[in-house]
């Protein structure tokens, strides 16, 4: 079972009949799940077992590149049966850079060179053997015409996503600032997974105006909340939180910036901020 290709399991013909499929999607090790390592360690090198337990740092590079160069380079092309394997060798590098964003397939087809149509079906690739998942937007709105209609993507590994983007472990501040936006949105769909399977992860974005880093769908309730890589959570963070509320006043009573600081705290009435660590078990939701 564990050797079998997800990407064969979804496409080839298998036996249906209920009560003898159940599908359950494994993860690397969730917030909570053991002992913390750090944050850094967590946008640096992700959660994969193997790499999460080792304790030195060349030691977990030189098995995430191994991983990319054994798994993702050979493995999915050969799935893929890819002709092209410079332009899929871009294309991954070019999707790992660009995780996080909004899908924009002409963008990333140019920089690739390849057609869209093949870049849809290099992403098709990545999401059926789960190396990336889909994030689909909130569109719903009586005042706003333009809001983003087009999904987002995230790697299913951060450590993973670094190595295939060719990054080194010495990265700016701002971008560990996008890298933890991306590592709240990879807990929250293990968390939903694990517990809450009936959850599902959105965002929301007006391209003229505010924009909510993520949003959980719940049965009858809208969850936004902002992602801030700061040890203090001020009020010039909350506008978009404030805007959301507002626009969404009958599903949307409560609001969170997920930081790194130490204890959760109010904010105002309906917003707070509460520490990363408190994505286990969906702590903050209590």
């Amino acid at each position: 079972m564990t050797g079998s290709s997800a990407r064969k399991l979804r496409t080839q013909s298998v036996n249906l009949l209920p009560g003898r499929v159940a599908q359950f999607q494994m993860h690397g090790f969730a917030v909570g799940e053991v002992e913390s390592q750090s944050l850094e360690e967590h946008l640096l090198f992700g959660a994969l077992p193997e790499i999460y337990l080792e304790q030195n740092w060349e030691n977990k590079e030189f098995d995430l590149r191994s991983y990319v160069e054994i798994y993702l380079e050979q493995e999915i092309r050969q799935e893929a049966v890819i002709r092209n394997l410079g332009a899929f060798g871009r294309f991954l590098e070019w999707a790992a850079i660009e995780a996080g964003q909004v899908l924009n397939y002409s963008k990333i087809a140019q920089d690739v060179g390849v057609s869209v149509n093949t870049l849809r079906g290099y992403f098709e690739i990545l999401f059926d053997t789960l190396i990336a998942e889909r994030v689909s937007p909130i569109t719903m709105s009586d005042s706003r015409k333009k809001l983003i209609k087009t999904d987002r993507f995230l790697f299913f590994d951060l450590g993973v996503r670094r190595l295939c983007a060719n990054e080194g472990t010495k990265l700016e501040p701002s971008r560990l600032g996008r890298l933890f936006e991306q590592f709240v949105g990879i807990e929250l769909i293990k968390q939903f997974q694990n517990l809450q399977p009936h959850y599902r992860l959105k965002f929301w974005r007006d391209p003229d105006g505010p924009e909510v880093d993520w949003v959980i769908e719940t049965s009858d309730e809208w969850i936004p909340i902002e992602v801030k890589l700061t040890k203090v959570v001020r009020e010039k963070d909350l506008p978009h939180l404030k805007t959301f509320l507002r626009e969404y006043p009958s599903r949307a009573k409560r609001a969170f910036v997920v930081a790194n600081v130490e204890q959760p705290y109010k904010l105002d009435e309906s917003i707070a901020a509460v520490p990363w660590k408190m994505l286990a078990k969906l702590e903050f939701l209590r």
